[in-house]
Order: C-alpha cells, then sequence, then structure tokens
C-alpha cells in the first residue's frame, strides 16, 4: 500500500516466464491483485500478480533457496529456446502437445534444482526412443548438455529420453 502511495511499481524480471510456465500461481496473483485494487482503490499490475505468483512459488517449494521461481523461470524459459531454435520448425505455443512439454520441462527443471532427477532408465527403452526419434533425441542431448553446464551434473539417461519423448511430439 506504501508503494502505491508512493506511485512505485516493482517490476518482474521473470513476469512473462512466471505467466507462462505458472500459470496457475499467476492466476492466483491476479486474483489477489483485482481484490486490493478494489477493496483498496489501487492501481496494481499484472507485473505485482508476477511478484505475488514468486512468493507462491517459493512457499511451495519450502525454504530450500536452490528451488527458487526466478532460476527456474529463466532455466525454463532457456530449454524451451534451445527446443525451438532446434527444433527448426514452426512450433504452435497453443498445441496441446506443446503445453504437455513446456509442464515436462517445469518438472525437470524442479527436479534438477532438488537434485532429484530420474535415473532408472531400461537401457532398451532408452535406445529405442533414440533410434525412432532421432532428431528429437539430439535436441534432449543438447538440453542435457545445457543443464550439465548450469548444475555441474550429467542428465541421467531416463530424463533425456522422457525429454525426447516430449519434444517429438512437438515437432512432428
Amino acid at each position: 500500500m506504501e508503494r502505491d502511495a508512493k506511485g512505485i511499481e516493482i517490476t518482474n524480471r521473470v513476469y512473462w516466464e512466471i505467466k507462462t510456465y505458472y500459470s496457475h500461481e499467476f492466476e492466483i496473483g491476479n486474483v489477489a491483485v483485482r481484490l486490493v485494487n478494489q477493496t483498496f482503490n489501487t492501481d496494481f499490475s499484472e507485473q505485482e500478480a508476477a511478484n505475488i505468483a514468486s512468493h507462491i512459488i517459493n512457499a511451495e517449494n519450502g525454504n530450500d533457496e536452490r528451488k527458487d521461481a526466478l532460476k527456474a523461470g529463466q532455466l525454463i524459459s532457456r530449454i524451451i529456446s534451445i527446443i525451438k531454435y532446434q527444433a527448426d520448425v514452426t512450433i504452435n505455443e497453443h498445441q496441446m502437445n506443446y503445453q504437455r512439454c513446456v509442464v515436462h520441462v517445469k518438472f525437470l527443471v524442479e527436479r534438477a534444482i532438488a537434485g532429484e532427477l530420474l535415473d532408472d532408465a531400461d537401457p532398451a527403452m532408452v535406445a529405442l526412443v533414440a533410434n525412432q526419434n532421432p532428431r528429437a533425441f539430439t535436441i534432449a542431448q543438447k538440453v542435457a548438455a545445457y543443464l550439465n553446464m548450469k548444475f555441474k551434473a550429467p542428465l541421467p539417461d531416463e530424463e533425456i529420453m522422457l525429454m525426447a519423448m516430449q519434444i517429438q511430439r512437438v515437432i512432428t
């Protein structure tokens, strides 16, 4: 309320990422902003909704500072960019398979940040996915290389395989 009285608006550096990848939390922030604006005759924007959503995301992740919304949003955005660039096709962002891929990336990032990656892949299944979807598997390996660079730990074959399956749905 003090910020509104002083005309101070805090922008959120990952506004777009939060709005896009954490839409449920962002909508809760929007509801809160609408209620505050109506009740107190203020003029908070969607930027404030993203700030509220950041607090919700961080609260969902507990006190573990490795799991913060800013870091996750940036990683998700970068991975989606890698997929789009490497796919070299027009991707319909309103397509259900794209949305499923984004959700998969979101959870992959959350597992990577928490150090809780899936690692019980059947090597025959990994080989099958790699052989049937070589382009998607190559893109998934590029995502894995990026995450390896960020976390200084290789992405397990299971995570690469699952990412390749999501990517395949998006690029076909």
